[in-house]
């Protein structure tokens, strides 16, 4: 068997599919392409991710950005930056989570959790790898390399309308595939092995022991959480035996699976996985659903007319996704015939924000002229200043729920 790649800590077993993908890393790792890292949840993206830049050879740090927890009002500021009073709460200068990791690695967690205005903001940075912080005219370029992870379809999000093309093919330069738990063999045995030995140093654990058949019980599940599913579990059986000799049995883990499964209904089973996984065929529904495949087909149509749940493709290579999110309209503008109007929005739809000086220059007014104009959009609801003031400030849109009608 040739010797396993290496790997950081943290990264257990010797599956091939392991194997496989700790052999791309060392291949891509020394390159400045765009790494995309798909998988399951809970398979460990975060620490392939660290892998690729523990061998980059890059001297700067990799910085994890959640894609999840950025927000459309404060993606400028947390990514690229901020100047002092900028806006309201800006009390010092902020260099932005690209500039962290200047030279090094910027890792974009859950990248298809990203709303599609802040895609667009995403594309543009990744093409022209330059940073602008909010209240700041002055661009600087960053170098920075791109990891991206996502337990998501991208390519079904794409024909679903939810996910840019473009931006996918940017991320998509190199892809690192995670095999879920249940196809990695014995790495299972040896990730809950090495997770229970640690459990020796925990306060309030101490020593404990899997059994042959506590891990042959292991072996037996599918493990729709995959690592971190494993070690929530495993966690609940050390806190729970009371044997003397620490050790957790097989009746122990049946039973704790047994109480997880139990309270899931067919339809909360489906929209759960879909959650999780992003897509799933028939045959995942069936088996998360603990039911025949027609059973399956059954519920899965009657969310699909329900609007529950949406589907892709024809027989065997059917789909099923949950419903991609809702991107507000712009609202409606009093005056269709005004062009200053249409080209504020035009520029708001183009850069995520709109100033004086860029109404200015697309709508060949006076900067005076569309300081009033932003300022009467303002008060209609059609737009929201971010804060700063003078000839700066900048408007987005309004929070959803505040616009006016």
């Amino acid at each position: 068997m040739p010797d396993r790649p290496h790997a950081p800590p943290g990264i257990l077993g010797s599956s091939p599919g392991l194997r496989r993908v700790l052999a791309q890393v060392a291949r891509y790792a020394p390159t400045d392409h765009t790494v995309l890292i798909t998988g399951e949840t809970g398979t460990g993206k975060e620490l392939i991710a660290r892998a690729v830049h523990a061998q980059s050879g890059r001297a700067g740090e990799l910085v994890p950005v959640s894609c999840a927890n950025l927000s459309v009002e404060l993606f400028d500021s947390e990514l690229f930056g901020h100047e002092k009073g900028s806006f309201t709460g800006a009390s010092g200068h902020s260099r932005g989570l690209a500039v962290a990791a200047s030279r090094g690695t910027l890792f974009l967690d859950e990248v298809g959790e990203l709303p599609l205005p802040l895609q667009a903001k995403l594309l543009r940075f990744l093409q022209e790898r330059t940073v602008r912080p909010v209240g700041s005219q002055a661009e600087r370029p960053v170098d920075v390399r791109i990891v991206a992870a996502t337990h998501r379809d991208l390519a079904a999000m794409v024909a679903a309308g939810s996910f840019r093309e473009d931006l996918l093919y940017r991320l998509d330069a190199l892809r690192l595939h995670l095999p879920p738990l249940r196809d990695r063999g014995e790495d299972l045995v040896a990730i809950a092995r090495h997770v229970v030995a640690g459990f020796e140093h925990e306060r309030g654990i101490g020593h404990r022991v899997l059994t042959r058949s506590a891990e042959a019980a292991l072996r037996a599940h599918t493990w729709p959480g995959n690592v971190r599913d494993l070690r929530r579990v495993l966690n609940r059986l050390a806190l729970a035996t009371t044997r003397a000799d620490g050790a957790i049995t097989g009746a122990m883990v049946r039973a704790e699976l047994q109480v997880d499964a139990r309270p899931k209904t067919p339809e909360a089973a489906i929209l759960t996985l879909l959650a999780d996984a992003g897509s799933a065929t028939i045959v995942d529904l069936a088996r998360v659903a603990r039911m025949p495949r027609k059973s399956a087909q059954r519920w899965a149509r009657t969310l699909v007319e329900k609007g529950a749940i949406t589907m892709t493709g024809r027989s065997t290579g059917t789909r099923y996704h949950l419903p991609a999110p809702k991107v507000a309209e712009p609202p409606a503008r009093p005056s269709a015939d005004d062009a200053r109007w249409e080209a504020a929005l035009a520029v708001l739809a183009r850069d995520g924000r709109v100033t004086r000086q860029s109404l200015a220059e697309r709508s060949g007014t006076s900067e005076r002229t569309a300081t009033r104009l932003l300022a009467e959009m303002a008060a209609r609801g059609l737009l929201h200043r971010e804060g700063a003031t003078g000839r700066w400030c900048a408007y987005v849109r309004p929070p959803q729920g505040e616009t006016q009608p």
